[in-house]
């Protein structure tokens, strides 16, 4: 493990005070081959590029003008990502690449460090590794079953069909050794679950349950993950893109610009490639304590309407789709050609519900050049 290279990679509007204490867990258990690198936004205290910049040459801090200059080489991504957004993210995820890191994370600004040697828990991923698995009849497995709250109560991650919540499975278990291409750490305090939830009676999560080691999901059987506290092996790269939803359709008030189902859409095409190249999602460790930034619930469940709506028609469309490419490069194309033609097929959906579907792809396939042009060598300037 300590032959890898680690990139953390996280946007911020605060002053990322959380990461001292990342960076005296690096220390203390001789992680040297780390960076974190910051994303900033227009909306960033003007404070957060100092207060990094002295946090030595680990910390790396992209202010907006580093950004456009870097997306000068890029403009049809520079046209796609929105600024006060956290889809800036996904530059950082070209810098991690680009700096030659083996292993992406990608982590929230509200994550705060809770278990020492926070590395070790995304040390896995890969690597070959012996993994419990759960296979589930219905093909969906709640990862929140893997967590104790107070006061106890059953809950689903957000972003999981709601079509799926509450059906009973038969689930089994085996082992199975298979590359760790993603590691979903989870969370304490609180949890990522959907705004619907959110209305119902506040609850904290205590614990993992169970003996608190990793658990995989076998192949068929999917659960969202999200963009905080989650590693991915660097080949993965074209599927941690964040969607950048079009504009074609809207909540009652609020544009996408914050589409809040960009990682659980992301999540659910890497499982699809994944499944292809029989590599393995697991859930567990390392856990981080998540104190949520503060957020405005009504606009928040405006921004998840259509997308909890839609999710129910991209699951079935992606489970009807059989990659053959190779590379996940490879298969990220041929995932997206596959996505136009079952959007345009899909009796279920309207007109303009395909439109925004087609305008996602369309997206994706900014995001596919860029990864043909870095991963070729040419990089980002």
């Amino acid at each position: 493990m300590n032959d890898k290279r680690f990139a953390i990679v996280m946007t911020t509007i605060n002053v990322p005070r959380l990461i001292p204490a990342y960076l005296d867990d690096f220390q203390r258990h001789g992680r040297g081959r780390v960076e974190i690198i910051v994303i900033g936004d227009r909306n960033t205290p003007r404070e957060a590029e100092a207060y990094c910049a002295e946090l030595g040459a680990g910390v790396d801090y992209w202010s907006p003008a580093r950004q456009e200059e870097l997306l000068r080489a890029l403009p049809a991504l520079d046209r796609l990502l929105p600024w006060r957004s956290i889809q800036r993210r996904n530059l950082g995820y070209l810098i991690a690449y680009r700096g030659g890191a083996d292993v992406i994370v990608s982590m929230d600004d509200d994550n705060f460090l809770h278990e020492p040697d926070y590395l070790a828990g995304h040390g896995q991923v890969g690597e070959a590794a012996a993994v419990r698995c759960v296979a589930s009849d219905t093909g969906y497995w709640n990862v929140c079953s893997l967590l104790s709250t107070a006061p106890p109560r059953r809950f689903y991650h957000r972003g999981f069909p709601l079509s799926q919540r509450w059906r009973p499975a038969t689930l089994e278990h085996r082992v199975r050794t298979a590359r760790v291409a993603v590691n979903a750490g989870l969370w304490l305090g609180d949890a990522d679950v959907d705004t619907i939830t959110r209305f119902e009676e506040p609850f904290q999560v205590t614990a993992l349950a169970g003996d608190g080691e990793p658990v995989g999901l076998d192949a068929g059987t999917w659960s969202p993950f999200n963009s905080q506290n989650t590693a991915a092996v660097r080949d993965l790269l074209p599927f941690l893109y964040l969607i950048v939803a079009g504009g074609s359709l809207r909540g009652h008030r609020s544009t996408f610009t914050n589409f809040r189902y960009d990682d659980i859409w992301m999540s659910y095409f890497a499982k699809v490639a994944i499944d292809r190249m029989g590599d393995l999602v697991t859930f567990g460790r390392p856990l981080v304590v998540q104190k949520r930034n503060a957020h405005d619930l009504l606009t928040d469940l405006d921004r998840e309407l259509v997308p909890m709506i839609l999710t129910e028609r991209l699951v079935e469309i992606l489970r009807a789709i059989d990659l053959r490419e190779g590379s996940y490069l490879a298969l990220y194309h041929e995932l997206i050609e596959a996505l136009r033609e079952g959007v345009s097929r899909h009796a279920g959906l309207d007109a303009r519900e395909r439109a925004f579907l087609l305008e996602v792809a369309d997206g994706m396939a900014v995001w596919a050049e860029v990864c043909d042009q870095v991963t070729a060598g040419g990089g980002a300037g």
